[in-house]
Formats: structure tokens, sequence, C-alpha cells
């Protein structure tokens, strides 16, 4: 299996839990489709959100993240980021 560097399937072998936000819900419609993203759709572990990530991580307490991974578009696709 080919193995994305920032794949939530991966960080969720070992992470108690794994929460995703896409900014475009097209986004999560194209990874059903893609077979090596199922697991976001059966793993309990992994959490998907749909929204703008900088307003979706001021729902969180302080300190709940051991760790973030931001991994945006290329700038001239990025638009507002």
């Amino acid at each position: 299996m080919p193995v994305n560097p920032v794949c939530p399937n991966e960080f969720a072998r070992t992470a108690s839990e794994v929460i995703t936000i896409e900014f475009d819900s097209a986004v999560e419609k194209i990874a059903q489709l893609n077979p090596w993203s199922q697991e976001l759709f059966t793993n309990k572990k992994i959490q998907r959100r749909i929204g703008n990530s900088f307003e979706e991580i001021k729902t969180f307490d302080e300190n709940y993240f051991d760790f973030i991974i931001h991994d945006p578009p290329m700038f001239a696709l990025a638009g507002e980021l």
C-alpha cells in the first residue's frame, strides 16, 4: 500500500485518536472513492470534521493535542489560506 507521509490511517496505528479537518466536503467525497482512503471511514479511532481548521481547532480544550500536522494545498491553489 502506498504511504502518504500525512496519512491519518498511518497515525491511527499508534495514536489513541486522530482528527482530520477538511475545509471542503467535496474532498471527503473524493476520498470515499479512493480505495487507499477507506480506513478514514471505517477506523473508529479516526474522527472526520468538515470546516475551517482555524475555527475548528478552537473547539478543543487547550493542550488537547500532542501533535498538529497541517498539510495545506499549494499557495497558488490555497485561496484565503
